[in-house]
């Protein structure tokens, strides 16, 4: 083998070299065929050649050919690829072509004969040859990019058209600002034909106008493509927060911001009125300035300024705050309360802009009609506060109508792009639960890739939900719209980010609010419930945008539901707790449906089931029962928690019975007792509860003695002896079986009753034995007549049955008069009243007992007016105190007087003595007659500690009473009295006179002698006291006497005459004895009540020559008096102090107190009255 020398070594290099850059020749038509395209006179055959892959043509070379006697040529015709045709050769004759195409893209060439020949002879072509022209071409003359912003970018394409090329190469030249670059293309290798899809990015960093030059060759093709790209900066704008109205010395920091976030600076058009200083904007004083605002810019930011013109005002400024939604209201919405707050605490107005659809008065909004409105809400300010407004949109729709509310509506333009220097995604909150979204899409022309869309939940966590391609081939620098694109429940926002180049602005981004009312559970069950027992169950609900509240309706009312209703329609959304109540009283199982209903349409259905069993229960039992004795009766207190009543035995019945839960002892000993409950339907039976006790023997307590109660005592009867009396304190309780009063004579047990007692009987035990009279009968609670008949035997009723209880008609004495029958009959169906009394009457010992289970503490006592012709036979009433304690006090009456007067009987009824209330005590239970007037329905006993003084009828001037009685020392005293004042009249008044009831006894009786009647009591005046006629019933012949018992007041003297006799006597120094017969006498006795001159000095003398009387050196002195003078001493209420014969003519006295005193003397027969201060 040879060795190869350098020179061959190169030499073979540069073959190699020379055949990878030679192209071998490319032709579009290469046909070495003979076609004859004519052969006789008339018979021309056209030939067509169609270029399989139509390409720019350099050279059409073919052979032509015909016999000598031909006629004519060839014509050549060449179709191209824009349809357009050329003829490249008309009549050709010669017999070879070489015709240049130009690069024109041919797709067919025509050979066509011309002129004519013999029929013997013809026309041919051969060897059809198109070469195929060295060319690079591009599609674009210019890729001219869109304005960007900065560090955006975009991608424009080119196609590279590579024909009969060696290898070709794609760079950019001229790319000074080094924006441009080929993100897709490269070398192409030799080919006949090819292209080639060229990408160029443009990614401006800087602003300006940027170029390069894309240039493809092969070394001897090529192609120049200018590139051209401007960048603008970025927008920015400022946006104000800053009020244009403000207050005078006030400072603000919030005053405005630039939306690139970078800082701010301020001039002030009149620094005096505001000024901004490190960032501060403070109001000086009143006046206006305007405030400019400049951001310098940055590469990426145009520089931006904006002005706000402020008005300073001494006055403060208000805003109003209104956080209510007007825009869900229906036509059947109730009225409204506008809630808008001025924060300066004025009153805020309102008024609406379309008055068809919401109307305003006061704060109250009424929907009108269907349509939008807006309601202003304004503040006009006042000398502290400046004006202003807010306003809120209204919008009414029909209830039936669909919602058409959303969950998001934004038509701003959000630019997404992912380039190498930048990424930006865009993010918006929805409003409310979403539905079905749509949005569009617009981009540069040259932009691709796809823009994806998420969903975001709670957690921030993202979900792709729809992605779409908006690169080329789609409409350049048009938009796109996608439609009907599902969100889920959970979304909380919606993201958008794209691929690929470029920018994409996404824009109409809107997403309905979902539609729906769902539940938490299917079903409500309510297991093991009992009965009685209340049980809850709760469901939650999840509404969005119902065209109306959801109401809730069900029909078992076992079943309680917590709400009615919830939401307020479109656009509304949200959760609510619905709770469930079940209880039962019965066992049952119970069924039951709400119903869920929107705008009259039911929109969900939740069934409901609850069994209910018996119910467990125990029985508590707390009470101790030890120290019970015989007779003690006690309620049984064990209860079940069922509330069904407990049942109780003893296992020893002879020791105990109880009965409707009372436990009665009945002898001493143990015995257990057993609280049970079997239950019923609804509950279960309880468990028994046993207690074992001890009883003790009966106790008796007999009060025969005063005796005070202060704790708590049980004994088995208590018995209070005729006057006796059994006091409970406050502090005391008794508990007994039976309360006795026994009542003898007119005598009772009295009871101090201010603690508590309780007893099963009271019995009131009245022992008559008095025979063939009739007995006063008054009982502290109500009687039936036939009760008494049945106890007393009939052979003991005094006047027969219908007589034997006699109760006293005060309405027959004011129609007929004293002694005409006001006693009447009680018939056997009457009743016996508390607080009134009567008269039975019996011919033998009786031993009667009136029982009752209860009795009035304080017993009411009713009387009547008994209007009368005659003033003496008016307002009669025989009653009881109702006191069950002796009574010592004032009663008073309905007209607020007090009575002065009352007549008290003894047992039998026969002897009615007459008293002033103020001296009197009265035993309980004890019958007496009042007299009341004609203007009084009422009357109260009001009891009084110590005796009370004499209740008086309000008279002016000087008033004197004075009592006298009869008496006789074998049958005993009557007294009558005289109330003398000169307020009084000799009419007979109730109140101030009391008539005379004589009684029927033994007893002497004294009276006066009225215009009208006999008088206990007889008031008058002073003039008609001077001659008071007296009236005596004498029981028996024999020695009586009349004496003056009581005196007050200021009288001279007190003379009883003594008609039959002839004698007068001072009753005020002596008492009168006399003979009378048995009888009744009136007119005997005159008694005349002298009235005494007012005391005008010291000294008082006598008509008696010589006589004196006068106080003097703590003494009191009658001087002057012949020995053996009779004397009497009084003091000022006619008590005998000292009384005697006189020894020598000077009497001295030592009295114990001041006041006044008289003496009365007698010297030979005439007596005489001296009186004196001491």
């Amino acid at each position: 083998m040879k060795k190869l020398t350098i020179k061959r070594v190169i030499l073979l290099a540069c073959i190699i070299c020379g055949m990878q850059t030679i192209q071998a020749e490319c032709y579009l038509l290469n046909d070495a065929g003979s076609y004859e395209i004519q052969n006789g006179w008339s018979k021309k055959f056209d030939k067509t050649f169609t270029i399989a892959t139509p390409g720019p043509g350099n050279r059409l070379t073919f052979n032509f050919s015909k016999n000598s006697i031909g006629v004519g040529g060839v014509t050549v015709i060449a179709t191209y690829q824009d349809n357009t045709s050329e003829t490249l050769l008309s009549k050709g004759t010669s017999s070879s072509y070489d015709i240049p195409l130009n690069n024109k893209i041919l797709s067919q060439l025509l050979f066509k004969a011309d002129g004519n020949t013999l029929p013997t002879l013809s026309k041919t072509i051969s060897n059809v040859k198109v070469t195929q022209a060295k060319l690079i071409t591009s599609s674009s003359p210019q890729l001219v990019f869109n304005t960007l912003k900065v560090e955006q970018e975009q991608e424009k394409t080119t196609t590279i058209t590579y024909s009969n090329v060696g290898n070709a190469t794609l760079q950019l030249n001229a790319n000074t600002s080094g924006y441009f670059s080929i993100t897709q293309g490269g070398t192409q290798g030799a080919t006949c034909s090819a292209t080639q899809t060229v990408k160029i990015k443009y990614a401006p960093l800087l602003a300006g106008t940027h170029t390069a030059v894309l240039n493809v060759s092969d070394g001897v093709s090529s192609v120049a493509v200018p590139l051209e790209g401007s960048c603008i900066k970025y927008v920015q704008t400022i946006d104000w927060h800053i009020s244009s109205m403000l207050s005078s010395k006030t400072e603000h920091t919030d005053i405005a911001v630039a939306s690139s976030g970078l800082p701010l600076e301020y001039v002030s058009s009149n620094p005096d009125v505001v000024a901004v200083e490190n960032g501060v904007l403070k109001a000086k004083s009143a006046g206006e300035a305007t405030i400019t605002a400049t951001q310098l810019g940055t590469y990426y930011w145009e520089a931006v300024s904006s002005t706000k013109t402020i008005t300073v005002v001494d006055k403060e400024v208000q805003t109003i705050t209104w956080e209510q939604d007007l825009f869900r209201l229906t036509e059947n919405s109730s009225p409204v309360t506008l809630t808008a707050v001025a924060s300066s605490g004025l009153p805020v107005h309102y008024e609406s802009t379309n008055t068809a659809v919401v109307s305003v008065s006061g704060n109250i909004l009424t929907v009108v009609g269907l349509g939008t409105a807006s309601v202003i809400a304004y503040q006009d300010g006042d000398n502290t506060y400046c004006a202003t407004t807010a306003m809120k949109a209204v919008r009414v729709r029909q209830v039936t109508s669909e919602c058409d509310e959303f969950a998001l509506y934004s038509t701003e333009a959000l630019r997404v792009m992912t380039t190498a220097s930048q990424k930006v995604d865009q993010t918006l909150d929805l409003t409310a639960p979403a539905d079905k979204m749509s949005f569009t899409v617009k981009r540069d022309g040259w932009a691709t890739g796809y823009v994806y869309v998420y969903e975001v939940d709670a957690n921030n966590n993202e979900t792709e939900i729809y992605s779409a391609y908006v690169g080329n081939p789609s409409p350049l620098d048009g938009s796109l719209t996608f439609e009907n694109i599902q969100i889920s429940l959970a979304a909380q926002k919606i993201r958008f980010k794209s691929s690929g180049t470029l920018w994409k602005d996404i824009t109409s981004v809107y997403v309905t609010q979902a539609s729906y009312l769902t539940t938490s559970v299917p079903n409500i069950i309510f297991n093991q419930t009992v009965v009685g027992e209340l049980v809850t169950a709760s469901v939650t609900f999840n509404y969005s945008n119902l065209n109306d509240e959801i109401q809730l309706t069900h029909n078992n009312p076992k079943f309680t539901l917590n709400k009615d209703y919830f939401g307020n329609g479109c656009g509304d959304f949200g959760s609510t707790s619905l709770n469930i109540t079940y209880s039962s009283d019965v066992v049952a199982t119970d069924k039951d449906t709400i119903a869920l209903i929107c705008a009259g349409v039911t929109k969900l259905f939740i069934p409901m089931e609850a069994v209910c069993g018996k119910k467990s229960q125990t029985i508590t039992w707390n009470q101790n029962l030890e120290n019970l004795i015989v007779g003690q009766q006690v309620a049984l207190t064990a209860t079940a928690t069922s509330g069904l009543p407990v049942n109780y035995s003893v296992n020893d019945s002879s020791l105990a019975t109880i009965e409707d839960g009372i436990l009665r002892v009945l002898a001493a000993g143990d015995v257990t007792i057993t609280a049970s409950q079997d239950g019923n339907a609804n509950y279960n039976a309880a468990s028994s509860v046993l207690q074992t006790v001890i009883f003790g023997a009966a106790i008796n307590f007999v009060v025969d003695g005063d005796t005070t109660i202060n704790d708590n005592v049980f004994y088995t009867t208590v018995t209070i002896k005729p006057g006796k009396t059994l006091t409970i304190a406050l502090s005391g309780n008794l508990t007994t079986n039976q309360m006795t009063f026994e009542v003898m004579n007119g005598i009772i047990g009295a009871l101090d009753w201010e603690g508590t007692i309780n007893a099963q009987n009271w019995t009131f035990h009245k022992i008559i034995t008095n025979e063939d009279v009739y007995h006063h009968l008054s009982l502290p609670f109500d009687y039936p007549v036939r009760d008494i008949q049945s106890n007393v035997p009939a052979e003991r009723w005094r006047y027969g049955i219908d007589w034997l209880v006699r109760e006293y008609d005060g309405s027959i004495r004011a129609e007929k008069g004293a002694n005409q029958g006001a006693w009447t009959k009680m018939s056997i169906d009457s009743t016996l009243r508390s607080g009134r009394a009567y008269l039975i009457g019996v011919s033998e010992d009786v031993d009667l007992s009136f029982v009752s289970t209860s009795v009035n503490k304080i017993m009411p006592v009713t009387v009547k007016p008994h209007p009368s012709a005659r003033s003496v036979n008016a307002g009669w009433n025989y009653i009881s105190t109702g006191n069950w304690n002796e009574f010592q006090g004032s009663v008073k009456l309905s007209n607020n007087e007090n009575l002065n007067y009352v007549y008290l009987s003894n047992d039998n009824a026969r002897t009615y003595t007459a008293y002033e209330m103020s001296e009197v005590c009265i035993s309980p239970f004890t019958g007496m007659f009042v007299q009341i007037p004609d203007t009084v329905n009422g009357i109260s006993f009001e009891q009084q500690q110590q005796k009370a003084m004499a209740p008086k009828v309000k008279l002016g001037g000087q008033t004197c009473k004075v009592k006298v009685s009869l008496e006789n020392t074998t049958c005993g005293t009557d007294v009558a009295a005289l109330i003398v004042n000169d307020d009084e009249t000799t009419d007979y008044r109730i109140n101030h006179d009391l008539a005379k009831m004589l009684s029927l006894s033994t007893r002497p009786q004294i009276y006066s002698l009225g215009a009208e009647t006999k008088l206990a009591y007889n008031a008058l005046p002073f003039d008609a006291a001077k001659n008071v006629v007296l009236g005596c019933y004498f029981p028996e012949n024999g020695s009586y006497t009349i004496k003056q018992v009581s005196l007050s007041g200021d009288i001279l003297s007190l003379e009883l005459t003594d008609t039959q006799t002839g004698i007068i006597t001072d009753l005020l120094a002596n008492e009168y004895t006399f003979e009378a017969a048995q009888g009744t006498n009136e007119g005997r006795f005159v008694i005349s009540v002298n009235k005494n001159a007012n005391i005008s000095t010291a000294v008082s003398q006598s008509k008696i020559s010589g006589v004196s009387f006068c106080s003097e050196n703590g003494k009191l002195v009658v001087s002057g008096l012949p020995t053996g003078a009779e004397y009497v001493l009084f003091d000022v209420v006619g008590r005998v102090l000292e009384k005697g014969v006189s020894e020598s003519d000077v009497l001295l006295f030592h009295p114990e107190m001041r006041g006044v005193y008289a003496v009365r003397v007698v010297v030979d027969g005439v007596a005489e009255v001296l009186k004196t201060i001491f």
